[in-house]
């Protein structure tokens, strides 16, 4: 594994650092992982990674928690611009997760997901605020267009939707796409959030 990861134009080193420690965890795992590792496919040491990051653990916070609050970010984005408009709202919130899926902060969510365990407390409950932000926002906007729909069963079709999503991006170089994955992706997200539309 090389610092592919982390040859993203506009990042800072942090950024770049969090980048090529996403790639291991979401390979190797957060635990089967060494700073070694992360710092060797940086093209540095150990000592140099900790005079950026306190700990493998603060590695792996400020990975979940930068992605996060990117997510949020883009979020309120999506709102601002199309309010009171729940349709074009909601193909926007689909947009944007097609699009962090895809991009360099992708692994993000996987890795919050498979890595829980091992964030700090402080962390856990950061991601577990915006997470509960970022899921409120979906049902909102989904309630109001299927009103008669049960809280329970939304959420479970939002769920479905953003792993969905997750799952494709994770595995598009395994998948065999002559279009555009992107398309094709918002397509059935869409499909899946309103039937029959």
């Amino acid at each position: 594994m090389d610092a592919e990861a982390g040859r993203e134009p506009g990042l800072d080193r942090r950024e770049k650092l969090l980048l090529i420690a996403a790639r291991f965890f979401l390979t190797k795992g957060y635990s089967a992982t060494s700073i070694d590792e992360i710092a060797e496919a940086a093209g540095t040491t150990g000592p140099a990674l900790y005079r950026i990051f306190d700990s493998k653990q603060d590695i792996l916070d400020q990975l979940c928690l930068t992605g996060m609050e990117m997510r949020l970010q883009a979020i309120q984005e999506s709102i601002d611009h199309h309010h009171g408009d729940p349709h074009a709202t909601l193909r926007k919130l689909v947009r944007v997760r097609i699009n962090f899926a895809f991009g360099a902060w992708g692994a993000q969510a996987p890795i919050t997901l498979a890595e829980y365990k091992y964030l700090s407390p402080a962390a856990a409950r950061q991601i577990d605020t915006a997470s509960e932000i970022s899921l409120s926002e979906w049902l909102r906007c989904l309630a109001q267009i299927r009103p008669q729909t049960s809280t329970r069963e939304l959420l479970a079709t939002i769920y479905a939707v953003l792993m969905e999503i997750t799952y494709v991006a994770l595995h598009i170089g395994d998948l065999d796409l002559d279009q555009d994955a992107k398309g094709i992706l918002e397509r059935t997200a869409m499909a899946g959030l309103i039937p029959g539309q």
